[in-house]
C-alpha cells in the first residue's frame, strides 16, 4: 500500500518536473523570438 502511494508520488513529481521543463523551454523560446530584431 505505501510502496504503491510512493510509486504514485514518485510519477507525479517527475511529470511536474517535466512539465516545469517544458514551460520554461517554452518561455525561452518565447524570449529568445521577442528579442530577436524582425
Amino acid at each position: 500500500m505505501y510502496k504503491k502511494c510512493f510509486r504514485a508520488l514518485q510519477n507525479n513529481f517527475s511529470t511536474t518536473v517535466a512539465f516545469m521543463t517544458i514551460k520554461l523551454e517554452l518561455k525561452l523560446v518565447y524570449i529568445f523570438f521577442s528579442v530577436q530584431p524582425t
